[in-house]
């Protein structure tokens, strides 16, 4: 079913090097498209191999023109770095929601610098916007495997922009391996089936 939406939505995905940002990124724009939606994404990143920094911009709407995100326009950051998400927290409007992933990736400039990594990112973060943290001992019955988490803020991202749980499962089939589907799916519906989180945040119907 297609949504009831008239303006763009714009979703920013930040992560580094192998936390799977990209993936994430072309399975929210197959959902959106099977929903009905024009959608265009943009992809920036530096040394994946070296953990560097990596992030799409997602676009969709009835009509879309431009694939890049200008700065205080996103609805929607999924994170999973957290110094990252500060990074790119200035794309975001303000009061839209972070959903950010408990994990702490020192990059590079830090580890030759040898300063400190920030402790304060989630409280500088809720200063503008609402942010829902994921944290692991919060998650039962995963298999340890890092990206496991990211798709289940995936899964929460989708239910809150109102798709289908159905559309996001097909996604995942069509572009994830054969090897990981069903984790991923697995993932994706714990993500989707949460619900406390929206509570937490004070979402209203439309936000």
């Amino acid at each position: 079913m297609r949504q009831n939406i008239i303006n763009t939505k714009n979703i920013i995905i930040a992560g580094v090097g192998g936390q799977g940002v990209i993936f994430a990124g072309r399975l929210l724009g197959s959902i959106a498209m099977s929903a009905g939606f024009q959608v265009k994404t943009s992809e920036i990143h530096g040394m994946s191999q070296q953990g560097g920094s990596v992030i799409t911009h997602i676009r969709y709407g009835h009509q879309v023109f431009s694939p890049v995100i200008e700065n205080g326009q996103a609805d929607l950051m999924i994170a999973f770095e957290e110094l990252e998400a500060l990074r790119y927290s200035c794309y975001m409007k303000k009061g839209g929601i972070v959903l950010l992933n408990n994990c702490q990736i020192k990059p590079l400039s830090i580890k030759q610098s040898n300063e400190e990594y920030p402790t304060d990112i989630t409280e500088r973060l809720r200063e503008k916007y609402r942010v829902y943290q994921l944290k692991k001992p919060d998650l039962s019955e995963q298999s340890g495997q890092e990206k496991i988490y990211n798709v289940i803020l995936l899964g929460m991202a989708v239910n809150y922009l109102g798709f289908s749980k159905e559309n996001g499962l097909k996604a995942i089939d069509e572009i994830a391996s054969k090897e990981i589907a069903a984790l991923d799916k697995k993932a994706f519906i714990q993500g989707y089936e949460m619900t406390d989180w929206k509570s937490k945040l004070k979402l209203r119907n439309g936000d």
